[in-house]
C-alpha cells in the first residue's frame, strides 16, 4: 500500500510537526486530516487525526499520491481532485495551474487504465435493472423552460465535419435488423411524442419534404447545407 521514499518522509514530517504543536481550532483555521486515509481503512480514532492548515492539508494529499501504488494511488488522486471543489465549510487552498495539470493528467490516466475493456457494449441488462430504470422515469415531467433550453442547446450544437458524417455513414453500412428487432423498435415508438414525430418539414437546402423532426435534424438542416456548399 505505502512506499518508503522521500515523499513519505516529507508527509510524516508535516504530520509530526503538527502533532508536536498540539494544535486546537481556537488558535486559528485548521482542517481535520486522517493520517491513514479513511479510504485506505483509516479510522476516526483520535490517534489517526491531526489538525492541518489548508495548505498543509493539500500538500499532504498530494504527497499521498506519490507514495501509494496500484488501486490505492487511484483513491488518493480522487481525494486530491476533491480539493478542486469549493466548500462552504472549508477554506480550500488555492492550487496552481501546474498542480491542477498534475492531478488531472494522472487521474485521467489512472481512470482510463482501470476502465479499459469495461463498457456497456454487448451488455444485457437484467429484467430487475430494466424495471428500476422504467420506474425511475415514470411520471417524470419536463417543464416548458427545460424543453426550451433543450431546443436552444440543440440549435447551438457544432456542425458536423464532412469527415465526421462520412465516418457515421460507414459505421451504419451493412447493419441489418431482424424482423423481430424491427417489430420491437416499432412498438417502442408507438404513442411516444406523436406531435414531435408527425411534424412535416421542407428542407430549405435541397427542397425535400419529409415527416419527423429527427429525420430533418439528422439528414438535412446544417448537414444538408454543408453537403450542398461542398
Amino acid at each position: 500500500m505505502f512506499l518508503q521514499n522521500k515523499y513519505s518522509r516529507w508527509y510524516y514530517k508535516i504530520i509530526n510537526n503538527a502533532v508536536l504543536e498540539n494544535r486546537n481550532k481556537t488558535q486559528g483555521y485548521y482542517e481535520k486530516h486522517h493520517i491513514i486515509p479513511k479510504s485506505l481503512s483509516g479510522s476516526d480514532d483520535k490517534d489517526n487525526l491531526v489538525l492541518l492548515t489548508a495548505r498543509e492539508h493539500y500538500i499532504c494529499h498530494k504527497l499521498l499520491t506519490k507514495f501509494t501504488e496500484n488501486q490505492y494511488k487511484k483513491k488518493m488522486f480522487l481525494a486530491l481532485w476533491a480539493f478542486n471543489r469549493l466548500s462552504k465549510t472549508q477554506q480550500r487552498h488555492r492550487i496552481t495551474s501546474r498542480d491542477y495539470e498534475y492531478t488531472r493528467k494522472n487521474l485521467s490516466s489512472i481512470l482510463s487504465k482501470s476502465r479499459k475493456g469495461k463498457h456497456l457494449k454487448g451488455t444485457t441488462l437484467t429484467s430487475e435493472h430494466k424495471k428500476k430504470i422504467s420506474n425511475s422515469l415514470k411520471g417524470k415531467v419536463v417543464s416548458d423552460e427545460t424543453k426550451q433550453k433543450m431546443k436552444d442547446s440543440w440549435k447551438l450544437r457544432p456542425e458536423r465535419s464532412k469527415e465526421h458524417c462520412e465516418a457515421i455513414s460507414r459505421s451504419k453500412k451493412g447493419i441489418k435488423h431482424s424482423d423481430n428487432t424491427k417489430q420491437k423498435m416499432s412498438e417502442s415508438k408507438k404513442g411516444k411524442n406523436p406531435i414531435h414525430t408527425q411534424i412535416k418539414w421542407t428542407c430549405e437546402h435541397c427542397g425535400k419534404v419529409g415527416v419527423g423532426i429527427s429525420n430533418y435534424n439528422r439528414w438535412h438542416g446544417n448537414n444538408c447545407k454543408r453537403k450542398h456548399n461542398g
